[in-house]
């Protein structure tokens, strides 16, 4: 079968070239925390190429594959901010020397500080500061605690349905009803943060899905960490309160 040719308006759109171009002239122009998300979402996955290359290269040095992929992110909203794309070279060149320095930076610091938390232990306290806020201080301890674990188990999810197929659960030999009742809890939730605000769903999906931590969304969005811990808690209660109704 012959391939449909596209014509000129067409392949204008869907040309790589064109499209990277195109962003990086709007991010030139008016620099903003829009352009500055579409380009980072853009090369993320690059990014994370590089450090699991990084990862198998090196040899972890007792880091997981995830801090990796954290220091990448660091890399990779660095390049974004010093880039000049109207330089020759490419972007993804360019980036790659950063990236890359950023991990070993990372690894060096890392190892002259014995009492440093690896990047996910900061992730979760970052979580758990933020959930502490959105328990009233009026409630009772044991209610606070019940809803403390519930938002928690509701992050929890989030993070399960990034990094397994829609249509598995956590168990060795999952039902016919479980798997269902797993898919319509997962569709549910994704309908629910779609109603949320734009910036609450946004953090949402960038820590949860994405795996970015709280100071990485704060840049992308140009606000700061603590507004983007209360947009964490408060999208995870409204969360809460739509599927409390559900039955």
């Amino acid at each position: 079968m012959r391939r449909r040719a596209f014509g000129p308006g067409l392949r204008m759109l869907v040309d790589e070239g064109r499209v990277e171009a195109a962003m990086w002239r709007e991010h030139l122009d008016s620099p903003s925390p829009h352009s500055r998300s579409a380009l980072f979402m853009r090369y993320m996955p690059f990014a994370r190429g590089v450090a699991h290359d990084e990862w198998h290269r090196i040899g972890g040095h007792g880091f997981e594959r995830e801090d990796f992929g954290q220091m990448a992110n660091e890399g990779l909203l660095q390049a974004i901010d010093r880039f000049d794309p109207t330089r020759a070279a490419r972007f993804e060149s360019y980036a790659r020397h950063r990236i890359r320095g950023c991990i070993l930076n990372g690894l060096a610091k890392a190892s002259e500080a014995s009492s440093l938390f690896s990047f996910r232990k900061r992730t979760e306290r970052d979580r758990l500061r933020s959930l502490r806020t959105a328990a009233g201080p009026s409630m009772p301890a044991l209610a606070r605690l019940a809803d403390l674990a519930v938002m928690v188990a509701l992050g929890a999810l989030l993070e399960a349905g990034a990094e397994s197929e829609p249509d598995r659960i956590a168990s060795d030999a999952p039902t016919a009803f479980e798997t269902m009742a797993w898919n319509q809890l997962c569709g549910e939730v994704d309908k629910r943060i779609a109603q949320l605000p734009d910036n609450e769903a946004f953090v949402l999906d960038q820590h949860y899905r994405h795996g970015l931590q709280f100071q990485q969304i704060a840049i992308l969005l140009g606000v700061s960490k603590g507004r983007v811990s209360q947009l964490h808690a408060q999208s995870l209660k409204k969360l809460r309160k739509y599927l409390s109704h559900q039955r």
